[in-house]
């Protein structure tokens, strides 16, 4: 934890000459003071629920809730954006990282809800899946640090989607770094709450717990690993976890020989480096 205050501490630091953009008080919605953000710009949220679907559209700025300035855990969980208001049936993940933002793209200190994940054809396939329910990352490297990710649901029940993943997290061709969250009660049919398709992931001091894969659909299949699902890596770098606690998390399901297996974490075609992490009660 102090580590991370520090990283962020100094990227703060870095950005005092530059503007800060304040929710609401400038502009009514989130993604608007996105919009009028420019690089390296502070978008500052004050506490309260913003039913939004946000996009960071390429812009490597700061945008964090007032946790950075008090440090009080309850402002995390009172400054909310949730997606479940969403218009749109297939855009119902909570924030997008789609544009090759870098790590100094900051998400910083929300509680990220209400994802339903989106249709999408599968890029090395071609199958159609629904996934990224609450934060996804696709050719970006982005920091996401002090958050609870919570209640993202991907789950397949109509259009004869294949299957649902990610519904916390799907990052795939990128090396974004997670620090400081608490990713917990998010549920899916496939691979994970935290989805890693060709990432060079880094994750640190998070918890994951209480994630679930289960057989929400019958005759679809589901894959293994209630809280993290790795395949491949970016560039042939492992994916990185060191001290997260990994409890509590479900695989179950039928109909695929990975099917109900590794409650904590499924890798396939990968390689990982696991450091000091607290694991156990996961089925």
């Amino acid at each position: 934890m102090k580590r991370s205050i520090i990283l962020l501490m100094t990227v703060l630091i870095s950005h005092l000459l530059s503007l800060t953009i304040r929710i609401p008080e400038q502009f009514s919605s989130i993604q608007d003071g996105i919009n009028a953000a420019c690089l390296g710009d502070i978008v500052l949220g004050a506490s309260g629920t913003f039913y939004e679907n946000i996009n960071f559209k390429g812009k490597n700025i700061f945008f964090t809730s007032h946790y950075i300035n008090i440090l009080d855990p309850d402002t995390i969980l009172n400054t909310i954006i949730n997606s479940s208001k969403s218009t749109e049936r297939d855009t119902g993940k909570v924030v997008l990282f789609l544009s090759g933002e870098d790590s100094t793209a900051i998400l910083n200190g929300f509680t990220i809800t209400g994802g339903a994940g989106t249709k999408w054809i599968y890029e090395y396939g071609g199958n159609i899946y629904r996934a990224r329910g609450g934060i996804f990352i696709t050719m970006s490297s982005p920091t996401i640090s002090n958050h609870v990710i919570i209640s993202n649901v991907t789950i397949s029940i109509y259009d004869n989607i294949l299957t649902g993943n990610g519904s916390a997290i799907r990052a795939r061709d990128g090396s974004p770094f997670f620090i400081n969250n608490v990713i917990v009660n998010n549920k899916s049919l496939s691979c994970g709450e935290i989805d890693l398709n060709y990432t060079r992931t880094v994750l640190k001091n998070n918890i994951i717990a209480n994630n679930k894969v289960y057989q929400a659909v019958p005759y679809v299949v589901t894959w293994g690993g209630g809280g993290i699902g790795v395949y491949k890596n970016f560039m042939g770098r492992p994916v990185i976890l060191e001290n997260n606690t990994i409890i509590g998390n479900l695989s179950t399901g039928f109909f695929s020989a990975k099917s109900g297996k590794s409650g904590e974490m499924i890798c396939w075609k990968s390689s990982n480096i696991l450091q000091n992490n607290i694991i156990q009660g996961n089925c």
